[in-house]
């Protein structure tokens, strides 16, 4: 899915560095927690949201790369 329909647009990011330069093929954006249903921080998160951040974006990272593997985009 095209990123700026999910977050917003930007150009000359490492994600148009890595595809465009390099032919990465799996490029993306990192979006941790700042607005939500738990309130709103922007990107300053109170201590009590660094943990629960972390796994969802570890689950996130971790599904990631099931699915590169899934689509062999791994050499081994």
């Amino acid at each position: 899915m095209n990123q700026n329909v999910i977050i917003d647009a930007s150009t000359g990011t490492s994600r148009d560095h890595t595809y465009g330069a390099h032919n990465i093929s799996i490029s993306f954006t990192c979006e941790m927690r700042g607005n939500g249903p738990y309130g709103n921080f922007g990107f300053f998160l109170p201590p009590e949201f660094i943990r629960p951040n972390v796994e969802e974006v570890t689950k996130g990272f971790i599904a990631l790369i099931k699915d590169a593997q899934t689509f062999g985009l791994f050499l081994n």
